[in-house]
């Protein structure tokens, strides 16, 4: 339902943009540098505990990014997700990702790219009604390769994109835990899987 009311929202301002560069003065601008928001979602490799997918979840994430020539671009981000129902798993990440622009004359733009990913914070929390409880994980390094399409306005410095990305993280290790260890380790929470699949949907912007 979340991600259908997403949908929803962004589908009309995908729309709009499209009304308005039609009735934009021919002003073209050359801006390099921008910044990007988006909204994170996808599912991880392995599930445990209460639907927690540690290589998935839902979340956000913020990028800036530098157009190199017409045909690449580097970016760097920093995002936060979040997987499971009743109790969470907690993870921020950092990516930094280079682009290849296929040049086509069209609206949309394909993209390909790759690069390194690092887990800057992961922890799995539990609650009740007494107290909070989490357990804390390795932060591990991996790498990224990504797909995907924006749609830039020549007229106006705003513009809409969406991507998927599979991780290859490796796997989260146990670190340090308040949460009853036997527990974790008969849901196989000791070492997870920190793999997944990430679809990104999101509005960008050229700041100079």
């Amino acid at each position: 339902m979340k991600h259908l009311i997403l949908l929803i929202l962004f589908v009309p301002i995908l729309l709009l943009s499209q009304i308005t560069e039609d009735k934009a003065e021919p002003k073209s601008h050359n801006n390099k540098l921008y910044a990007k928001g988006s909204w994170i979602f996808g599912p991880g490799f392995e599930s445990v505990l209460d639907n927690i997918e540690p290589g998935g979840g839902q979340g956000f994430e913020t990028v800036l990014g530098y157009d190199w020539s017409k045909t690449m671009s580097i970016e760097l981000s920093i995002g936060m997700q979040n997987s499971g129902d009743h109790t969470k798993f907690k993870k921020s990440q950092i990516r930094a990702s280079a682009y290849y622009k296929i040049p086509i004359e069209k609206k949309f733009t394909p993209y390909l790219g790759a690069g390194i990913s690092a887990v800057l914070s992961a922890k799995y929390i539990e609650k009740s009604s007494s107290r909070e409880q989490e357990a804390t994980y390795s932060k591990p390094i991996g790498i990224h390769i990504l797909g995907g399409v924006e749609r830039k306005n020549p007229y106006s410095p705003l513009f809409f994109f969406g991507e998927v990305r599979l991780l290859i993280l490796g796997e989260f290790e146990l670190d340090k835990t308040d949460v009853d260890f036997m527990i974790l380790r008969e849901f196989g929470m000791i070492t997870m899987k920190a793999n997944g699949l990430q679809w990104s949907v999101g509005i960008g912007y050229y700041i100079n």
